[in-house]
């Protein structure tokens, strides 16, 4: 029986075939798993901006909505507070600048009576607060300072804030309905929200 012997040659030659496939499948399959890494982060990171971006919408127009709701309380009084100078107890400047005043029992420094303003500026949305002691000092809507971002400005950016007001009548009564529409979108602008909402104020004759 005659066994042939396999030529060191052929043996080297197959193994540095099966190497370099080896070799090219590896990278294939590192660019393929890679990619796929960078393409759920990326999804990962959009769904989180956006789950950020619709919280955000909806947060802030519900605090401007329960604010503006207490627009023109006086503590039980009996009368509605307005602005100085305002017609209503609900000032609406440029239809980008809203304004009103309320009683709030307990305030710092005792200074119950607050002066609140929100107001687009450039692609921030500001809210201005500023208390006093007596409704005699009651602010005018362009003279409320002590500003502060409600969003995160390094994430978020306005896009639109528009706010208007009118009177609803009927046959038996009419009220007051506040409108504010705020647009919001990442810093990029690759994703964007805009949402509505309607208030009907409290304390508006």
């Amino acid at each position: 029986m005659i066994i042939q012997l396999a030529r060191r040659k052929h043996q080297r030659g197959s193994s540095l075939v099966e190497l370099m496939i080896s070799a090219m499948l590896g990278v294939i399959l590192i660019g393929i798993v890679g990619s796929l890494f960078l393409s759920l982060q990326k999804s990962a990171k959009d769904k989180s901006l956006h789950l950020n971006l619709m919280q955000s919408l909806d947060i802030t127009l519900s605090v401007i909505k329960e604010d503006i709701q207490r627009a023109g309380y006086d503590g039980g009084l009996g009368s509605s507070l307005k602005l100085s100078g305002a017609a209503g107890t609900v000032s609406v400047s440029g239809a980008s600048s809203i304004g009103f005043v309320y009683f709030k029992d307990g305030s710092f420094e005792n200074k119950d009576y607050r002066n609140i303003k929100y107001r687009r500026d450039g692609d921030r949305l500001l809210v201005c607060e500023e208390g006093v002691l007596t409704s005699s000092q009651i602010k005018g809507l362009s003279d409320i300072g002590s500003c502060k971002t409600l969003l995160d400005d390094g994430i978020l950016k306005v896009n639109q804030f528009s706010v208007s007001s009118a009177v609803v009548a009927n046959t038996q009564a009419s009220s007051k309905v506040t409108t504010i529409i705020l647009g919001l979108s990442t810093l990029d602008g690759s994703l964007s929200e805009t949402s509505t909402t309607v208030v009907k104020q409290r304390n508006w004759q």
